[in-house]
């Protein structure tokens, strides 16, 4: 006679072989989130930032990424494009240079470099260098040689100012001296080897500056460490956590994806623990 012991085993044996055979359905979006950008030398780039194969879901509005020539990281901050030279997720910040100053220091936009600060902060170190464009030859003979620039292929001049002041600007000239002005941010050690001729213009330009986006990552942290996927409830304006199942809106994964985890299977009077990788009775 069959004891009720090995009935159970039995039993449990034949739903293991069901529950192994029948593939896992993991939530689309946990999937989609857990894929990093990726663009040249930057790389697996998460939460809060979307784009590429990342869809909207996996950041916040204002950190889309583009990848441009599969090489070239972009970010859009009001208005003006930036190149995305490096990424410190650590700290949260991004070092970046206007797109349209990395081949010239000429551009056709004159708008000033202004962050969105709904979504980053200056670092501290940040000053501003103001630009000149179309300046007369009254107003280039009072500014030092290494402070001067010319418009290749054009009769525009320009000069340049740094501003000790993080939140100062230099004002424009009167009109008949010089018709644009643009001001753009700069790391302070750059502003010192442009005043001291270290550097040039174009060499500060394309070398960028600091942004730090001031998104509360916590949340986002505890998703990771409990095997989900960051992502972001446009419906309710907060973060969400994607897990293998479906999203959780208390920030974390109550269980791990099945793959070499422990799931108890809960039978009256006894307790087999599964493991997906290998299987163990504890008890029969």
């Amino acid at each position: 006679m069959i004891s009720i012991v090995h009935l159970l085993c039995w039993l449990v044996t034949i739903f293991i072989k069901e529950v192994c055979s029948s593939p896992v359905d993991y939530d689309e979006r946990y999937l989609n989130c857990s894929v990093p950008f990726n663009c040249g030398r930057n790389s697996y780039i998460q939460y809060p930032f979307w784009g590429g194969s990342r869809a909207e879901y996996c950041g916040r509005a204002g950190y889309h990424l583009e990848c441009l020539n599969n090489d070239t990281t972009v970010i859009e901050i009001n208005s003006l494009e930036y190149k995305v030279l490096e990424v410190y997720q650590e700290t949260q910040t991004l070092r970046i240079a206007r797109l349209d100053y990395m081949d010239t220091v000429c551009p056709s936009n004159y708008s000033d470099s202004i962050l969105d600060l709904n979504l980053f902060d200056y670092t501290p170190d940040t000053l501003n260098l103001t630009i000149f464009y179309g300046c007369t030859s009254t107003r280039m003979q009072i500014v030092k040689t290494q402070f001067q620039f010319t418009c290749g292929g054009t009769n525009l001049n320009g000069c340049f100012d740094v501003s000790r002041n993080e939140a100062e600007e230099v004002p424009l000239p009167g009109p008949a001296k010089c018709r644009w002005r643009v001001v753009v941010p700069i790391p302070e050690v750059d502003a010192e080897r442009l005043e001291s001729g270290s550097s040039t213009l174009s060499d500060v330009l394309r070398n960028g500056f600091e942004a730090k986006h001031h998104v509360n990552m916590s949340q986002c942290m505890e998703c990771g460490k409990s095997g989900g996927s960051c992502g972001f409830d446009q419906l309710l304006q907060r973060p969400t956590c994607f897990c293998y199942d479906g999203p959780r809106r208390q920030g974390h994964c109550p269980y791990r994806p099945p793959s070499g985890t422990y799931v108890p299977i809960y039978v009256p009077t006894y307790t087999f623990n599964i493991q997906f990788d290998s299987i163990r009775f504890d008890s029969c």
